[in-house]
């Protein structure tokens, strides 16, 4: 299977999805009443900030490796574009903010998304630069883990 994705796109469009699960649980934060459950999507807000700056610090040594031989056209342009614009999180949440369950699986699922985007598309990068999205998934990986084990206890 040939290259198609460089590993510097799939890492600024991690720091796009970072930036929007960021605000994600900023606004279930506001929009919770339970200071309980305020209180954990605040806690990931801040994770996610942490990750957003992990990968652009990652983005800035990756340029400092950056491949010159890699030509881009505006079709690649255009379908990264779209694969960035699919995975944008909607201004309306699709979710009952009063139904605690639906909210904590709407996040799950989000997260669920990441993990199955980056894995599917860590055959299409280079040798040399699966590693860096095995480490996406990973993080994406720790919020499902986090999140399941909150809603088991918040809803026992």
């Amino acid at each position: 299977m040939g290259t198609l994705f460089d590993i510097h796109e799939i890492v600024n469009f991690a720091i796009q999805r970072e930036q929007e699960s960021l605000e994600l649980y900023r606004t279930l934060a506001e929009q919770v009443q339970p200071q309980e459950l305020k209180n954990i999507f605040l806690l990931l807000m801040e994770e996610e900030r942490q990750h957003r700056v992990y990968y652009v610090g990652l983005l800035a040594a990756l340029a400092q490796q950056a491949d010159p031989s890699l030509q881009r056209d505006e079709e690649y342009d255009a379908y990264m574009r779209v694969l960035l614009d699919s995975g944008r999180i909607s201004k309306t949440l699709p979710v009952d903010m009063e139904n605690l369950q639906a909210t904590i699986d709407y996040a799950i699922g989000r997260e669920k998304d990441a993990v199955l985007f980056y894995t599917g598309l860590e055959q299409y990068v280079p040798a040399k630069d699966r590693e860096t999205v095995r480490g996406i998934v990973r993080e994406e990986a720790r919020h499902i883990v986090k999140l399941t084990h909150i809603k088991a206890e918040l809803l026992m």
